[in-house]
């Protein structure tokens, strides 16, 4: 994730070079040409395992399903599949008003990479952040951006995730299927949409503590 701790992948194999042998020019020759195919390669493979695995913010499909393994998720997601071929009355194949003869089976379906991201980061801070509304408000502006979604507490158990703008219908589909938003251990929480702007106080609209001017 973006903020990760920033390494240096050079190898200097100068020190490798014994005191004894420092004025061997063959040896010190040879470990120069070393040194130069080692900062060319051995560098840029770290700098490419850090960009496509190890940093959230920029990791590859491959990179994604380490991290997946990593915090016990899944990357499919269950979708109702009809099986085909049952047997009814009527073109819904119904059986006396009480279903159809044949079962409803689910299908796992593959998220995109750039929910699967997301997915894997709302993870992340739910296992690794203290979920207060400040820390759930910064956790939601670092996965859908500043101001496209936050949460306020509704005083009865319950929290509200709002969104600025309709989900995507893969977004849509991981906040119906999965229960991934941060949010306090038994606390109810739903989300919503409000695409009319609200009046409030800073970048989350406050009303002195107490919610928005919105409906």
């Amino acid at each position: 994730m973006s903020g990760t701790q920033q390494f240096d992948f050079s190898v200097d194999l100068m020190r490798s070079i014994l005191w004894q042998y420092e004025g061997a020019p063959r040896a010190v020759a040879l470990a120069r040409n070393d040194l130069s195919w080692i900062d060319s390669h051995h560098s840029e493979f770290w700098r490419n395992w850090h960009r496509d695995v190890f940093d959230l913010d920029t990791a590859n499909e491959f990179g994604l399903a380490v991290w997946a393994r990593i915090l016990g998720v899944s990357l499919e997601i269950g979708e109702p599949r009809r099986v085909e071929g049952v047997f009814g009355f009527g073109t819904e194949n119904q059986n006396f008003s009480n279903g159809n003869f044949g079962r409803a089976s689910d299908d796992q379906v593959n998220l995109d990479i750039e929910s699967a991201r997301k997915l894997l980061k709302l993870r992340w801070f739910q296992l690794t952040m203290r979920p207060t509304a400040p820390n759930i408000n910064r956790a939601l502006d670092s996965v859908f951006g500043l101001g496209a979604a936050f949460v306020f507490d509704n005083y009865d158990m319950n929290i509200t995730f709002m969104f600025s703008s309709a989900p995507d219908y893969r977004m849509r589909r991981l906040l119906e299927r999965t229960d991934i938003l941060p949010r306090p251990s038994t606390v109810g929480a739903q989300w919503a949409v409000q695409v009319r702007p609200s009046w409030g106080f800073g970048l989350n609209h406050l009303n002195f503590e107490n919610g928005n001017f919105g409906a």
